[in-house]
């Protein structure tokens, strides 16, 4: 089983995930599987804010420099 590197990480082909017996068509696991980066890109703001606010400078440095690279890998 191979992976495609996306913006987010590893993710699979759909071709290679078995739906056989699922409640679920092919063009839709191609679009549960579909990486927005422009909507990532937000939704890393808001996980940015949501620490700050929330965990200030108690957050792991570690999380916040997977934070970063999220950022980076959806910047436009």
């Amino acid at each position: 089983m191979d992976a495609r590197e996306t913006a987010i990480g590893y993710l699979p082909y759909a071709k290679d995930i078995n739906i056989e017996n699922c409640d679920i068509d092919a063009a839709t696991l191609d679009k549960l599987l579909e990486v927005d980066k422009e909507r990532w890109a937000a939704e890393a703001e808001e996980i940015t804010t949501y620490y700050a606010e929330n965990f200030g400078d108690k957050m792991p440095k570690e999380i916040m420099a997977n934070l970063e690279t999220l950022k980076k890998n959806c910047a436009k």
